[in-house]
């Protein structure tokens, strides 16, 4: 649950990615969890 908190500020996309047990291969794809599209590859945030 505390990585969702992280996925909100664009600037805590390196900490997201590390902290995401699905990580960068997130199916959820060009979108992040929030519905935003995401800042690179990351599914989200």
């Amino acid at each position: 649950m505390e990585f969702m908190d992280l996925v909100e500020p664009m600037e805590l996309t390196e900490p997201v990615d590390l902290t995401d047990p699905i990580g960068p291969m997130d199916p959820i794809g060009p979108m992040d969890r929030g519905g935003r599209p995401a800042p690179r590859a990351f599914p989200h945030a």
